[in-house]
């Protein structure tokens, strides 16, 4: 109730109020739309599987769209935050070349490239599962369809595209945006120093 409740009151007022109308609001309007659709289906997966067992009550299509889902949001959040990173950095290390780049309609044109991106990388798991009859039972469950070894290279390359990757690039684009912030404090005071000195003379 709180994700969903808490990413629905971002978005309406990211939408009502125009000054959040901010390249920096928009990817956050995309994680928000992305970590609802997360809460949308992981989470009363969840739910039931805790109160009736591990059993699928959806059938085939639910099984599908619901795991192609969760991946997809997933994946598109976590490539926005990415671009979210990159935008901070240009902002303050390339202030005026984010003045040229960084603005509202590109971002919405990065946001539905990323999204875009994420729903063809995510639709393999449209046919990556089935539903499964337990032996002996009338129960179904949402499972794998192939064998579990291969499973391990999809999640090997989620692993890698999704965490890792961004990971390493958001260490790197904050050291770079703490040495640019050192670089301009110690100009700053520098420079109060010089005048001060100079006032003095």
């Amino acid at each position: 109730i709180l994700g969903v409740s808490g990413n629905v009151l971002l978005i309406l007022v990211a939408h009502k109020f125009s000054f959040l109308t901010q390249p920096v609001y928009t990817y956050l309007v995309s994680m928000a739309y992305a970590d609802l659709l997360v809460c949308l289906t992981a989470i009363p997966e969840a739910i039931v599987s805790y109160h009736f067992g591990n059993q699928w009550f959806l059938g085939q299509a639910g099984c599908s769209v619901f795991v192609f889902l969760n991946f997809f949001g997933i994946n598109a959040g976590v490539a926005s935050m990415s671009m979210m990173t990159f935008e901070r950095y240009v902002a303050v290390c390339r202030p005026l070349l984010a003045r040229k780049v960084c603005t509202v309609e590109r971002t919405r044109k990065i946001i539905i490239s990323l999204w875009i991106a994420a729903a063809v990388y995510c639709s393999p798991w449209l046919g990556l599962t089935e539903v499964k009859t337990i032996g002996g039972t009338d129960r179904e469950i949402c499972d794998f369809r192939l064998t579990q070894e291969y499973y391990i290279f999809i999640f090997g390359a989620d692993l890698l595209i999704f965490y890792f990757f961004p990971l390493l690039a958001a260490i790197t684009v904050y050291i770079k945006i703490d040495e640019s912030l050192r670089k301009r404090e110690a100009a700053i005071g520098d420079a109060i120093v010089f005048g001060i000195y100079f006032r003095a003379m």
